[in-house]
């Protein structure tokens, strides 16, 4: 069965939240049975032992392996059920035994978690980072806008895409029709930078 928490929190990126409450075959049921399986498997291991190593009659052997696969099983049942104990016992003598605050099973308590949200900063701070090696670039364009003075500092990829920044905005151009004399600035560098910011 499936129900909203006690309080309408709208989940993030518009994703709903349903929590679903546990029955009693997946509560009891299936932790009983494993916990008869543990004590079923403790007692065939000592009766295997105990009639394949050491050669002990069935019926003593049958007895021991028996008394431990209940105690195994009897200790695997507290173990699992051991605050279901712990709380009826706290309600039939109406006593907070185990000091939590409660008689009885607690109460269940609303509780909100706190999903935190990549920083802004962290964006701001790559565009500022930017910004300061665009302006580091113009200015040294100003001296020299080789592609082999660059490459080596900021990567053929962005001087590239610089380079075509600069020639959009009409900051920059190339020296005459072949390409492969290179390009250069048209706008004093401090001006280029100032009309970026």
């Amino acid at each position: 069965m499936r129900y909203k928490p006690p309080f309408d929190t709208p989940a993030p990126y518009g994703n709903s939240v349903t929590y679903e409450r546990k029955g009693v075959v997946s509560e009891v049921v299936i932790p009983l049975l494993n916990c008869l399986i543990f004590g079923v498997g403790i007692t065939l291991a000592l009766l295997i032992v105990q009639w394949g190593f050491f050669d002990i009659p069935p019926r003593p052997a049958l007895a021991f392996a028996g008394g431990v696969g209940v105690l195994a099983a009897s200790l695997a049942t507290t173990w699992r059920f051991y605050k279901a104990i712990v709380w009826f016992a706290e309600e039939a003598a109406r006593r907070d035994l185990d000091r939590d605050g409660w008689v009885g099973q607690p109460e269940d308590e609303p509780r909100i978690i706190t999903v935190r949200a990549a920083p802004t900063s962290t964006i701001e701070d790559k565009r500022e980072k930017l910004r300061q090696e665009m302006a580091s670039f113009i200015r040294g364009c100003a001296v020299d806008t080789s592609m082999r003075r660059w490459e080596p500092h900021i990567g053929r990829e962005k001087y590239i895409i610089f380079r075509q920044v600069l020639m959009d905005a009409g900051h920059a151009a190339w020296t005459n029709d072949d390409r492969r004399q290179g390009w250069e600035l048209t706008t004093p560098a401090e001006d280029i930078i100032a009309s970026f910011n």
